[in-house]
């Protein structure tokens, strides 16, 4: 990068792209000394990077430099760790009550905070202030408290009807299979396509028995009027990791495995950090997967990282793109360290981290 600075300063933003696709700490580091920069290819190339998605909280103090910047600041509004962090939010708020910052951007900001509880509260408790409260009123069409409100019934109800209805949508009808004995390339293209559709309606009917306990409801109409007849209670936290946890299969259905890592929650419900953690411990590799991913991306504690460094050298060995491995993706992300598919390195490193105050 310093050669090329100097000899070709028009291939910097290449060479970017190239440290951002390692990501490790010296990688990180470099680009988040280009982050000042006001080229626009250089930008794109320094935001719309890994970092996007890091929850380092190193990144904090650059970001919070950048959002004061109007020509950065809309490339680092979208970053991870401002709605993620407790921090984060709380720079995104004070960007969004000061109205030297330009209205558009300001807007951004509080549409970020709506997509959390802890960043909705944020907002519901500044509009009792006055001044803040002219200054967030720009930013939203129509009564401002009805709206942070109405956000916050939306976040609260996600294991509500939000989730049954996903879960019920999910579920068909059984329907006879149009080729037994698939032929013809597009005769086993749609099979595999069929198969696939019959696999998440199976999992999404067990995942519903499985909460219900009821096995005679099986068609997408049936559990249409169980649930007008029945109006169950939403879903805590606890009982949705519960369920992966005793269940498995469960992370196949789609409505449960978005809410597995509840980055909408803010920080992990206490009652389920047990749950998590016996999850990382004693699940199959997908299910430990996604339980460190919530204890480490939704929790300061660390003590999952020995599990993913197992998972990471679980890699199969056929896989040509090591760097699309998730554990090694959560690392990176987490703590802005990558030494790829080598496990020795990984675990030295850890070594090393954990000898540190």
């Amino acid at each position: 990068m310093t050669r090329t600075k100097e000899a070709s300063p028009a291939l910097m933003p290449a060479w970017a792209r190239v440290l951002a696709s390692i990501g490790g700490r010296e990688e990180t580091l470099v680009l988040i000394g280009l982050g000042d920069t006001h080229d626009p290819a250089l930008l794109d190339s320094v935001y719309n990077s890994a970092m996007f998605h890091s929850h380092w909280p190193g990144l904090l103090p650059p970001l919070r430099r950048w959002l004061d910047d109007p020509v950065i600041a809309p490339f680092v509004l979208r970053y991870s760790l401002l709605t993620r962090s407790s921090e984060g939010r709380e720079f995104l708020l004070a960007y969004a009550v000061a109205k030297t910052h330009p209205l558009v951007f300001r807007r951004q900001a509080v549409e970020r905070l709506l997509e959390t509880i802890p960043g909705t509260k944020l907002l519901l408790n500044a509009v009792e202030d006055h001044d803040s409260f002219a200054v967030l009123a720009a930013t939203i069409d129509g009564d401002l408290r009805e709206t942070f409100r109405a956000a916050m019934a939306k976040l609260e109800d996600r294991n509500g009807e939000a989730l049954w209805t996903e879960l019920i949508e999910a579920v068909d009808s059984i329907y006879p299979n149009r080729f037994p004995i698939p032929t013809t390339a597009m005769e086993k293209s749609a099979s595999v396509a069929e198969s696939r559709r019959r696999f998440i309606d199976d999992s999404n009917l067990l995942c519903l028995e499985w909460i219900t306990g009821r096995t005679d409801v099986r068609s997408q109409a049936e559990w249409r009027r169980w649930y007008e007849s029945t109006q169950p209670s939403p879903l805590s936290q606890r009982d949705i990791v519960k369920l992966a946890l005793e269940h498995p299969e469960t992370l196949n259905v789609a409505a449960i495995l978005r809410r597995i890592v509840p980055y909408h929650l803010g920080p992990l419900p206490a009652d389920c950090i047990p749950l998590y953690e016996r999850m990382a411990r004693d699940g199959p590799p997908a299910s430990q997967f996604w339980a460190c991913t919530a204890l480490l991306l939704c929790t300061p504690k660390t003590d999952a990282v020995p599990i993913v460094i197992d998972l990471i050298d679980q890699k199969p060995a056929d896989d040509l793109k090591p760097r699309n491995w998730g554990p090694i993706e959560l690392l990176q992300w987490r703590f802005a360290e990558n030494f790829d598919g080598d496990t020795a390195a990984w675990r030295r490193w850890w070594t090393e981290f954990g000898r540190q105050p």
